[in-house]
């Protein structure tokens, strides 16, 4: 199963309930499983997620950083590291505590400002891996 875990970093207080990256991974990449939470998840979703990436051959984490706010995904990162599970993470936007989780990560691209070379990047990697 190739997947992708799609982390929203929302403002305090904020709850989307759609957002347009997400729709556009949607739509461009149907074979692809996607799982997809934010910063206001409880630790149980975060589990889920961890047990989700656990199952998928060649995971893909994009984290789209609509603020800088605190994100506790500790437990995530964490379990990742533990795991030396390979994973190719993508961040369009920044966060400043979430760039000391990452840093440990040897396939990382940091720093997307829009949508669209998200894609293009997601693409890349979906030829390279034959997804």
């Amino acid at each position: 199963m190739h997947s992708i875990i799609f982390i929203s970093i929302l403002p305090v207080n904020d709850f989307a309930f759609s957002n347009t990256l997400l729709k556009s991974i949607r739509e461009n990449f149907p074979k692809l499983s996607v799982f997809d939470f934010d910063n206001h998840s409880d630790s149980l979703v975060v589990n889920y997620a961890i047990e989700f990436i656990e199952k998928a051959e060649s995971p893909i984490i994009v984290i789209d950083c609509m603020a800088d706010e605190q994100a506790n995904f500790r437990a995530f990162f964490n379990a990742l590291v533990k795991k030396k599970k390979e994973v190719e993470i993508l961040v369009k936007g920044s966060n400043s505590l979430l760039d000391k989780f990452i840093k440990p990560f040897p396939k990382k691209t940091l720093g997307f400002k829009a949508n669209e070379d998200v894609i293009k990047h997601l693409t890349k990697i979906s030829t390279d891996q034959n997804i």
